[in-house]
């Protein structure tokens, strides 16, 4: 069934389980390392729904942003241990704006959630959310700088977990983002090996560099919980 904001699952790359030990193959095509200090770099992950909710759990300090459709009445079944550093859950469609015309949904129930939770304005990316994430992960990662320097960079976040329906758009884009400008890093890879959404990128862009201040501080947004650990 396709419904707004979802995609078929590339098979050759999403059919694999994501494991624990992917976190430090450098084969593995849907990381970017970052803040590289030795043996402990940080990594951001992408993946898709189904790979994450058939992980096993992480074996190193890391974040989920775990991304779903709008009206989708089941969260993700994250592989959550004492390992997890925060969770920030996040919904909004996978486009850049709203259809001017409804969106055909073939074989769709017409009293299904997909159906009954059309995009708005206010199911988009926006601002708000992109203030949430960057201030979910901005901790983390001047932590990571912070132990990076005395030799405990082990012991930080050492991996950040993004996963949407399909890892193909909207993940990505977060990830691409991420790592342009809270990270440094160059974020070509991305837009090579997926297709981030661009609505998601650009906004996300665009509060980072026009914040003037060191922290944001996060409007409430009812469509995105944040969970975190000491």
């Amino acid at each position: 069934m396709l419904g707004y904001g979802t995609h078929v699952e590339p098979t050759t790359r999403h059919a694999h389980m994501l494991c624990a030990s992917q976190v430090s193959d450098k084969t593995h095509p849907d990381w970017v390392a970052v803040l590289d200090s030795g043996s402990t770099p940080m990594k951001i992950f992408v993946c898709s729904r189904r790979a994450i909710e058939h992980s096993g759990p992480f074996t190193v300090p890391h974040l989920f942003i775990s991304i779903r459709t709008p009206g989708d009445p089941n969260e993700a079944k994250l592989p959550v241990n004492d390992l997890t550093r925060g969770v920030l859950r996040m919904e909004f469609h996978d486009l850049d704006r709203v259809p001017e015309r409804p969106i055909p949904l073939i074989g769709v129930p017409a009293d299904s959630w997909v159906a009954r939770n059309a995009p708005t304005p206010e199911t988009l990316f926006n601002p708000e959310r992109a203030v949430q994430v960057l201030d979910f992960v901005r901790p983390h990662v001047d932590q990571k700088r912070a132990l990076r320097a005395s030799g405990l960079g082990h012991t930080a976040v050492r991996a950040i977990i993004v996963h949407c329906d399909a890892g193909w758009s909207r993940s990505p884009a977060v990830a691409a983002a991420l790592t342009k400008t809270l990270l440094g890093q160059d974020d070509t890879h991305w837009f090579k090996a997926k297709s981030p959404n661009m609505l998601v990128y650009r906004t996300l862009l665009t509060v980072y560099y026009d914040s003037t201040s060191g922290v944001l501080h996060a409007p409430r947004v009812a469509a995105a919980t944040s969970t975190r650990r000491p």
